[in-house]
């Protein structure tokens, strides 16, 4: 249950230590957090309060993320975030580790001008298996594509210009993925459309 509310973290290994002494900023951390849960009929904690904010100057987002856990790495036309899975050791987003999660921005350029609808279909033909929902983002056309398996998830957002903004998600199967599931939904929670300037 706290793991599941946000209430408490194990370490990059998966530990609770549960039979080590906690500190009383600690310990009030944990009180405080279980009255946010409780004051909200059960909803989890909103970690992404604590969360540092990251704008894209080349993509147009802007996101909250971990920034004491998640590396960013920056290019020209993408975006990612690594929470990289420290008991292996890993070094390079390139690929998924068992505790890791990578969060994914890019843009595709949709060179053959193909409407959101025609877009939003072929993903949809694409991924078979996977559940479509279409949203509204900052009053932009949206489709969220849960894969099989829950442990990946991708956002396109058409923007009124054609392009679509793309945002893959995933986390490995490790002990942490559950807690890795709930910090990429707190992410996925506060990612805005923020205009290149």
């Amino acid at each position: 249950f706290a793991r599941d509310k946000n209430v408490i973290f194990s370490d990059d290994y998966g530990n609770l230590s549960a039979n080590q002494a906690m500190t009383r900023g600690k310990f009030c951390e944990v009180i405080y957090r279980l009255m946010r849960v409780l004051e909200a009929d059960g909803k989890a904690y909103p970690i992404e309060e604590n969360f540092s904010w990251f704008e894209g100057e080349n993509l147009p987002f802007r996101i909250k993320y971990d920034a004491g856990r998640f590396e960013v790495f920056d290019r020209e036309d993408e975006v990612v975030f690594l929470r990289p899975d420290r008991e292996f050791m890993q070094f390079a987003e390139t690929r998924l580790y068992p505790n890791s999660a990578v969060v994914n921005v890019t843009m595709d350029d949709n060179e053959l001008e193909v409407s959101a609808e025609q877009y939003f279909q072929n993903l949809g033909s694409a991924f078979v298996g996977a559940k479509l929902t279409r949203f509204d983002f900052d009053g932009k056309d949206a489709l969220e594509v849960a894969h099989a398996g829950g442990r990946a998830t991708d956002i396109y957002v058409y923007l009124d210009n054609g392009d679509v903004l793309a945002v893959y998600t995933e986390y490995g199967e490790g002990i942490l993925g559950p807690q890795l599931k709930n910090v990429i939904a707190a992410m996925l929670k506060t990612l805005e459309y923020k205009a290149v300037e």
